[in-house]
């Protein structure tokens, strides 16, 4: 595509992971439906994988301050 449009177009790698999230994504989506796309968003979502991490923590998190039972 640079070579065809005549266009050098440099990325970093953070945006190349995305860009292969991205794709990786619409094509689970056209091989197999938009759940296997929401699946597959899911599994590789940073964000979702800290909040998983965090479950064991829950009561602690959601609990009100010390002191202002």
């Amino acid at each position: 595509m640079r070579t065809r449009l005549g266009v050098s177009a440099a990325t970093d790698s953070l945006l190349d992971k995305r860009l292969a999230r991205i794709l990786a994504a619409r094509a689970a989506e056209v091989r197999w439906g938009p759940e296997a796309r929401e699946e597959f968003v899911l599994r590789n979502d940073r964000t979702v994988h800290v909040a998983i991490e965090q479950f064991p923590r829950l009561r602690e998190l959601l609990a009100a301050p010390k002191g202002q039972n």
